[in-house]
């Protein structure tokens, strides 16, 4: 795994803002690089419920559509984990709603 994905990683599971935004600004197009599990930062962050990481990843530019090995999208990962309001932020309809404003 890319030191940067792995740092990016880290920086989500500490919930350290400051860190996440560094790192993004330094290498802003490895945002969406996946970990050994095939996650991205933004599918770590909706999948422990971090609604604060998951805000600042999607203003970093995160992309909510990737998917992991398993074809699940970081909101998939939010509903199997039992945050279904963010879930349901992320979802299909959310990007949609995000796009047309």
């Amino acid at each position: 795994m890319p030191e940067r994905a792995h740092s990016l990683l880290a920086a989500v599971r500490g919930g350290d803002a400051t860190a996440l935004r560094r790192l993004a600004s330094e290498a802003p197009g490895r945002l969406d690089e996946a970990g050994e599990d095939g996650r991205t930062p933004l599918m770590l962050a909706a999948s422990t419920g971090a609604e604060e990481m998951v805000a600042l990843l999607l203003e970093l530019g995160a992309d909510a559509a990737r998917r992991d090995g398993q074809g699940r999208t970081a909101a998939d990962l939010a509903f199997e984990n039992g945050h279904a309001d963010l879930g349901q932020r992320l979802g299909p309809d959310a990007e949609a709603d995000r796009f047309l404003r």
